[in-house]
């Protein structure tokens, strides 16, 4: 499960809520809006980075 902090949001590049749904502006679903955080569908996007664990 991918949560997505809305206070973390620095930058938004186009998305909008509908119904508790967070969709891309083509229309796609992927996520859920759940009150201080987005719960992210992780098949529905792609993301580069990595996480280090300490």
């Amino acid at each position: 499960m991918f949560r997505l902090h809305k206070d973390r949001i620095a930058k938004v590049y186009g998305f909008e809520e509908e119904w508790g749904r967070v969709r891309c502006l083509c229309g796609h679903t992927f996520g859920i809006d759940k009150g201080s955080y987005y719960k992210m569908i992780g098949k529905a996007f792609t993301c580069s980075g990595t996480k280090r664990n300490a």
